[in-house]
């Protein structure tokens, strides 16, 4: 199955993860996050979806993470070079509240 998620049947949005270099202070890309949301009128959107992130990530590595109730097959969210990402302690902080 070939996907074409340029068309109008899969919506993308992109957001790049950077982070600060101690040696130059300068900012480096280290990888992204993407939200793919598609497959709206297909017989079997999980299979379709499953296909469009395999072509999406490419060579790439990749983690996809899937709703936790598994009841929305239509949208995933795929972090490319999340092991490249430096993590700090979680100290308790609340997100606020956005909206």
């Amino acid at each position: 199955m070939k996907v074409e998620y340029g068309q109008k049947d899969v919506l993308i949005y992109e957001h790049p993860i950077y982070q600060k270099d101690e040696q130059t202070g300068k900012q480096v890309r280290k990888g992204h996050i993407a939200i793919l949301v598609g497959g709206f009128n297909k017989a079997n959107p999980k299979r379709y979806m499953d296909k469009v992130v395999e072509e999406y990530a490419g060579e790439n590595i990749y983690n996809e993470f899937i709703e936790s109730f598994l009841d929305n097959p239509w949208m995933r969210v795929v972090t490319i070079g999340i092991n490249e990402i430096e993590f700090k302690q979680y100290k308790g902080k609340v997100l606020k509240k956005i909206i």
